[in-house]
């Protein structure tokens, strides 16, 4: 089976997301209760935990498609300008027909949303590094996918 994806990409390229494996939540999670059983510094603490690797939305999807085989044959950029129009026209044509339409607004804004947080208060309070690189955790999710969700979806 052969999918051919056109890949749109809405607005600037500087637009990330953190992502996290969760073998590295669970490590950070041991990392804390250790913390809390000694120091307690970072008791009532607020602390991000991510890959500690910001990647562009798109680019994190061409990773996971690689992992299936897949190179999308088109690329094409639309201005976040006229991608937030076309969501808009989505929206109306939704309205009118009672169906909502597979873009919006929000989910353009989504696409084009810097989403970072900071590592600094989990690498100088508990002492976090990601023991699994974000492209391995890719690969790692792709693997249990492949061997789980796809085939329950194809037959």
């Amino acid at each position: 089976m052969t999918l051919h994806i056109l890949v749109p990409h809405y607005g600037q390229l500087e637009s990330h997301l953190m992502l996290i494996l969760t073998d590295n939540v669970a490590d950070a999670h041991v990392l804390a209760i250790e913390n809390l059983l000694s120091s307690k510094s970072a008791a009532g603490q607020i602390i991000h935990i991510t890959n500690d690797q910001p990647v562009t939305f798109r680019d994190f999807m061409l990773a996971v498609w690689a992992q299936f085989d897949h190179v999308p044959s088109t690329t094409i950029r639309i201005p976040g300008s006229l991608a937030y129009m076309m969501g808009f026209l989505s929206e109306c044509k939704g309205w009118l027909f009672g169906k909502p339409g597979a873009l919006s607004r929000g989910s353009v804004k989504d696409a084009m949303a810097t989403r970072y947080a900071s590592q600094k208060k989990a690498r100088e309070i508990l002492g976090y590094r990601p023991r699994v690189p974000l492209w391995e955790a890719v690969i790692i999710s792709c693997s249990v996918s492949d061997r789980i969700v796809w085939p329950s979806l194809v037959g």
